[in-house]
């Protein structure tokens, strides 16, 4: 059986390495084993790395994210990714509002067959139209 493709967004990566969500187990443990391809562009790291840069995260939180804690999460997430360079991704037919997320779209509409796990409403939307494309757009990932 070939691996299965995942594209995450960021909150599902805050849900995995800042809020170590149970919901979210599944899809961790097949990250841990490789079972999995997680792939990644720049544009998403440099969003991943801004977002736990917050203050919100911040180490007099109760997340207590200092820049040493972030760049280990940031380590531990690129151990499991696979890097696609900006240049080779399309634009998927998919418009989405909050061009911040559009980015996942494309690389996932660049990777099809693939998933695309996001709580993100203005992505979830794109389901049925990018289920026809090869692109699974789901908030859990059940690794089917």
């Amino acid at each position: 059986m070939s691996k299965q493709t995942v594209v995450i967004d960021t909150n599902i990566l805050l849900e995995l390495f800042v809020f170590q969500d149970p919901a979210v187990e599944k899809l961790r443990e097949q990250m841990q084993t490789h079972q999995v391809i997680v792939a990644v562009c720049q544009r998403m790291e440099d969003e991943f790395s801004s977002v736990i840069a917050r203050d919100k995260f911040g180490p007099q939180t109760r997340f207590g994210l200092s820049a040493e804690r972030q760049g280990e999460l940031l380590a531990l997430w690129r151990s499991f990714t696979t890097q696609v360079s900006s240049e080779s991704i399309e634009r998927s037919p998919w418009r989405c509002k909050d061009q911040d997320d559009q980015i996942f779209l494309d690389l996932a509409f660049t990777l099809k067959p693939a998933w695309l796990i996001s709580k993100d409403h203005q992505v979830l939307k794109f389901r049925k139209r990018a289920a026809r494309d090869g692109v699974i757009i789901t908030s859990v990932y059940t690794g089917q």
